[in-house]
């Protein structure tokens, strides 16, 4: 889907970082933030290993801040709280090309952040496929 050259993320992108995660951390418990807390339940059903964050902005930059890994989508939200978890040595996986993936190329100039490791939405789609 593409709003105003604003690619959105793939359902497949985020489950094939959580794959790569869950191979160092398998028996992790994953927190899911999501401004769509509907879809977010829909993909990622709440049990014993996955809870869905439900509180404010702030609370919830600040839990996510202290988890050991996590997969962020393409916004300035979830860079934030990779950029914080990358910085106490965590393991983020991050959307190659940001919002140009669609298209393979850095539509905001290459902003890639040391200490991410990067995954590309378009062959993380076919993967899961």
């Amino acid at each position: 889907m593409t709003l105003l050259n604003f690619a959105l993320l793939s359902i497949g992108y985020y489950k094939a970082g959580v794959a790569r995660l869950r191979t160092e951390y398998p028996d992790a418990v994953m927190l899911v933030a999501s401004d769509d807390l509907a879809y977010a339940r829909l993909h990622f059903p709440p049990d014993a290993r996955t809870v869905i964050v439900e509180e404010t902005s702030a609370l919830t930059l600040a839990i996510l801040s202290g988890c050991n890994a996590g997969v962020i989508a393409n916004s300035t939200f979830s860079w934030c709280a990779g950029f914080l978890v990358s910085r106490r040595g965590g393991r983020i996986v991050a959307p190659r090309y940001w919002y140009g993936w669609a298209n393979k190329k850095w539509t905001l100039g290459e902003i890639e952040t040391p200490g991410f490791e990067y995954l590309d939405p378009s062959e993380a789609q076919q993967a899961v496929e």
